[in-house]
């Protein structure tokens, strides 16, 4: 009986979140078509800032004075690579880009802090986060993808086959991009906490302002290097304030081993 209703907490997990995550990465693959691919994953990646916000109401957390801090520098470091791209070229888009790249950022936020309400971490052993991810895609193909016919015929965005190399790098991008991340960052949000697993993703940013220089041949000026070392800088004392509290019982709480039953009942409810 227990397995069946774990089995219902994915599926109302995954009813809840899909179109918070659905328009979470819609927003962020338009917003690689307005900005560089650096402030893309840069501004997406401030999800934590948002987090942060929505664990007050969401998970009700404390509030943490030096967690704030973090949060300022993060802040401040989007302002200069939203100014750096502004400064750059194709003004009105590069912002447009970096607006949609901070929403984006902002419901995943909300996306990942939900996910850490719904699913306790006494049942991340009979919890499939691969099971969420299919009903998640279930309820897009069935509510969201039929749009795509709807834009085409009115003439909003063209739809058309891919090239067979395009299909490939689709392909590689489903299996490694999408599923396997949004698996081990679904696994780690039950795990760690959605601060702490938004928080590591942020060291995809020195990955990504390299392949930007060599591929896109992009120039960065001196704002959008102190913007990203001053989110770097923010997310570093984030995880440090995590891995201190997790290693003290009295801070993070013990976990009752029938917690995991009590919680299921209460979603039953």
């Amino acid at each position: 009986m227990e397995d069946i209703e774990v089995r219902r907490l994915e599926i109302r997990t995954a009813l809840i979140t899909f179109s918070i995550f659905f328009t979470s990465v819609t927003l962020y693959y338009f917003c690689l078509s307005k900005t560089s691919v650096s402030s893309t994953i840069i501004l997406g990646n401030t999800s934590s800032v948002f987090v942060f916000i929505f664990s007050l109401f969401i998970l009700k957390e404390k509030f943490n004075a030096i967690k704030m801090v973090a949060m300022l520098f993060c802040a401040g470091g989007v302002v200069l690579i939203a100014f750096s791209d502004d400064n750059s070229s194709d003004g009105s888009n590069q912002m447009l880009g970096d607006f949609l790249g901070l929403v984006a950022a902002m419901l995943l936020g909300l996306y990942s802090t939900i996910l850490a309400k719904m699913i306790p971490v006494t049942l991340e052993d009979r919890f499939s986060f691969f099971n969420v991810l299919g009903f998640l895609g279930t309820f897009c193909l069935f509510t969201f993808w039929p749009l795509l016919l709807i834009f085409h015929f009115a003439g909003w965005e063209k739809f058309e086959l891919p090239s067979g190399l395009v299909w490939a790098y689709l392909s590689i991008n489903i299996v490694f991009g999408t599923l396997l991340f949004d698996y081990c960052w679904g696994r780690a949000t039950i795990l760690l906490g959605p601060l702490l697993s938004n928080t590591s993703v942020i060291f995809v940013v020195p990955i990504s302002m390299v392949v930007d220089s060599f591929f896109e041949s992009n120039n960065f000026g001196w704002m959008y290097y102190l913007g990203t070392a001053g989110i770097l800088v923010g997310f570093l004392i984030i995880a440090l304030i995590n891995y201190k509290q997790a290693q003290q019982p009295e801070l993070s709480g013990e976990v009752n081993e029938d917690d995991g039953s009590k919680f299921l009942a209460m979603n039953e409810s």
